[in-house]
């Protein structure tokens, strides 16, 4: 029940261009592949959707409002071209919105605009470099407002933590996995695409615990 999308990245034979949305919200949160490619994923017989285009993306819309929220993904890195790589973005960055992404120095940001007039970026310590680009890596970032903490996660293991400077509630909305809609409209906004593939992705209305993330990342 805190699962509020779960996208499996695997291929619907009856609609090629839907994402499914597998957690118990049901279809109402299925997503829009847009231009992504199909590709074999981290073990025997996953898939994962590779984006290497600058308009390459998947369009969703998840409503709602969460007191906490807990993100988490099997992902790819194959080259960290940009300054800023899209993971899961908002469309907007209104109050208690986030944009979870990584910056070309390898870090891991999560943002979140804790008031009309402010936002903070939470990063991690580097977790990308020479030696895992083009490596599959399970990523998680909790959100837990009651504790007032960030915490981003490698491998199941803790990356880095930090205190929040704001609370909830949390809100995504309409948003863009593996891509950031806003610069493909305005052209003053930096592009955020991924140079990677994603071959899970989930989003908790709950931070989960330590050992919860420990197992998701043992699959």
């Amino acid at each position: 029940p805190r699962l509020i999308a779960y996208y499996d990245f695997e291929p619907d034979p009856t609609a090629k261009r839907v994402l499914r949305n597998r957690a118990m919200s049901g279809s109402s949160l299925d997503g829009a592949i847009v231009g992504a490619a199909w590709i074999t994923g981290p073990w025997p017989g996953k898939r994962a959707l590779s984006f290497k285009r600058p308009s390459d993306r998947v369009r969703v819309d998840l409503p709602g409002e969460y007191p906490s929220i807990t993100l988490a993904a099997w992902i790819r890195v194959e080259g960290i071209d940009r300054s800023n790589s899209s993971l899961l973005l908002t469309d907007a960055y209104d109050e208690g919105e986030m944009h979870w992404q990584f910056r070309r120095d390898g870090t891991l940001i999560l943002g979140i605009r804790h008031s009309a007039k402010s936002g903070t970026n939470y990063d991690s310590r580097e977790f990308i470099n020479l030696k895992r680009l083009g490596r599959w890596l399970h990523l998680t970032t909790v959100i837990d407002t009651e504790n007032r903490m960030v915490s981003h996660y490698l491998e199941g293991r803790l990356l880095t933590e930090k205190s929040m400077k704001g609370g909830g509630p949390l809100r995504i909305g309409g948003a863009s996995i593996g891509n950031w809609d806003v610069p493909l409209r305005e052209t003053n906004s930096p592009i955020r695409s991924l140079n990677g593939s994603i071959a899970e992705m989930m989003v908790f209305g709950a931070a989960l615990s330590a050992e919860e993330i420990r197992r998701l990342a043992l699959r």
